[in-house]
């Protein structure tokens, strides 16, 4: 999402997820995007039990990994990210994650599985013509096939964005506001459309010129 720290400063921060780490002490190791604006200091990351709800912090640096430890057994715990710039400012959150550490540590790293198939709202959004919407969708179970595109108001697909297998997990994938032939689309409102099987989600993002 992006996130203003001040007036001139203009943060990204994606979370691309979560996952069980390799130690015996009931671990989750988080990953996110870097950023490369010159104000960044560095990240914060927030955590909690409940969504949105986030009771305790750690001050990080500029990384873009980090592993939270002895954290409670079978405990799902959600997860964000916040920046910081030199001056003391910090963002808003950026999107969150959730992710439980097995009892008896020892996760053996296996990637952390959504609960439930889900799509994010797409971001930024409005999109201007020139840049690039990021898209994340999440599976709890693999499936043979999964589509997502991008259509018009009248239900007219304009974009077929990815298609095929995918794993569960979260996925991440990108838009660059071009129809299937590579032309820039008019100004307006489309529909992410996300679809595995008879599950369908949609989220609308508006093209601004």
């Amino acid at each position: 999402m992006t996130i203003p720290m001040n007036w001139k400063f203009l943060v990204f921060v994606t979370l691309l997820g979560a996952a069980l780490a390799a130690a015996g002490d009931n671990s989750i190791s988080i990953t996110w995007s870097r950023n490369t604006e010159p104000d960044l200091l560095g990240y914060r990351l927030h955590f909690g039990t409940r969504p949105g709800a986030y009771t305790a912090s750690r001050d990080l640096g500029d990384v873009t990994t980090y592993t939270l430890t002895g954290l409670a057994a079978d405990t799902t715990f959600y997860i964000a990210l916040t920046a910081l710039d030199h001056w003391g400012n910090e963002s808003g959150y950026s999107n969150e994650v959730e992710a439980a550490p097995e009892g008896g540590g020892g996760g053996g790293g296996n990637p952390a599985v959504p609960r439930r198939f889900e799509l994010e709202s797409a971001y930024p959004n409005p999109l201007r013509h020139g840049s690039a919407a990021t898209l994340r969708f999440a599976l709890p179970e693999a499936r043979e096939e999964v589509t997502l595109a991008v259509y018009n108001t009248l239900g007219q697909r304009v974009r077929t964005i990815s298609s095929g297998p995918a794993a569960a997990g979260y996925h991440i994938r990108t838009w660059d506001g071009r129809d299937q032939t590579g032309l820039p689309l008019a100004a307006g409102v489309y529909y992410i459309r996300f679809q595995t099987g008879v599950k369908i989600l949609t989220t609308p993002i508006t093209i601004f010129r």
